[in-house]
């Protein structure tokens, strides 16, 4: 195999081998992401926004256990600080939440695209580092 231009043995027993890029579709799977849900941005960047995400049952294992004792029903409002692709709002749903007041801080617009394509009612807020500012409120 050659890696910027320099070659590297592969040694397997049989011989036998294929060397392929993951699709997206399967870096999503690996996140534990429905199919489709970086769809409507080029590969490129789906490949980024789920290289830099967080894998969703690993998100849903810790928060079944933060908000066990919140009833599934009850309001609850979101600060999330460099959102990404909304893994953590896509987490809240599959625990059961049905009513979220969603509130979003991420700069990169792709990964606002794909966040706003799963979820229209995230309220995008920019960048992080206005809540810096005096007088920040949400």
């Amino acid at each position: 195999i050659t890696i910027k231009g320099k070659e590297q043995p592969i040694k397997l027993p049989d011989g036998f081998y294929i060397i392929r890029k993951l699709t997206p579709i399967e870096c999503e799977r690996l996140q534990t992401l429905p199919d489709g849900y970086t769809a409507g941005i080029s590969n490129t960047q789906r490949y980024k926004c789920l290289g830099n995400g967080w894998t969703a049952e690993v998100v849903i294992h810790i928060m079944r256990h933060m908000f066990k004792a919140v009833p599934r029903h009850e309001k609850i409002v979101v600060l999330s600080m460099y959102d990404g692709i909304a893994t953590a709002r896509y987490c809240l749903g599959q625990l059961g939440f049905t009513d979220i007041e969603y509130h979003a801080f991420e700069t990169d617009k792709y990964a606002q695209k794909v966040a706003l394509k799963n979820y229209p009612d995230i309220i995008q807020h920019g960048d992080a580092f206005q809540v810096r500012e005096e007088g920040w409120s949400l």
